[in-house]
């Protein structure tokens, strides 16, 4: 149906087993609420720029979680809730074959990718990302500190936590991490493809 589903409807979900399906209901959704859609021009598009298009992705749906915590966790249920995923799905995977991954690794990868920022976009919206409270510092202040000194230490930034700066640290981390294994299997090829006895010896 070309019905959208509204942010104040009632989701119910059937397994269909090992085939991977389900069948949702919805119940409710006045047509005064607003959809859980993108709106025109959210929608990330591919581009020349593969870190900045994962970005865009990451972003936008820490975005969707923000604006609609109650349907988000739907997206653990499903491989995509509409178009809009499956389009998003392939900026993602489009953007670690430009980076230089392989196909195998890519689908891996790219479904990794997802788990890492729904999972994010999740914990957050619950409250995970948030600068510690006093009450939690006193938890953790009681610690051992033979046991946990790491955690002792990072006290002060616990409670000076910005999350949209962890946000950005995050998903900068994989990209870093994408770029670094490319960088790594491109050394690998050249130096197999070097004549014998050409080597430097490093």
């Amino acid at each position: 149906s070309g019905t959208p589903v509204r942010s104040d409807t009632k989701v119910g979900i059937e397994s269909q087993g090992l085939t991977g399906g389900a069948a949702v209901t919805l119940n409710g959704g006045d047509a005064s609420s607003p959809p859980v859609t993108a709106e025109n021009g959210e929608l990330p598009l591919p581009s020349a720029d593969w870190r900045a298009d994962l970005r865009n992705v990451a972003a936008a749906y820490r975005d969707l979680a923000h604006r609609h915590p109650r349907l988000f966790h739907l997206h653990f249920r499903f491989h995509a809730t509409g178009p809009a995923d499956h389009a998003s799905s392939e900026v993602v995977y489009r953007a670690l074959r430009s980076a230089g991954l392989p196909d195998a690794e890519t689908a891996g990868l790219g479904l990794a990718f997802y788990a890492f920022i729904l999972g994010y976009a999740l914990a957050e919206a619950e409250g995970l990302l948030r600068p510690i409270s006093d009450e939690d510092e006193a938890e953790l202040r009681a610690l051992d500190p033979l046991a946990c000194p790491a955690t002792l230490a990072l006290i002060p930034a616990f409670k000076a936590l910005d999350r949209d700066a962890a946000f950005d640290a995050s998903v900068d981390a994989f990209i870093d991490g994408v770029s670094c294994r490319c960088n790594r299997a491109r050394r690998a090829s050249g130096r197999g493809l070097a004549p014998a006895g050409s080597g430097s010896g490093h």
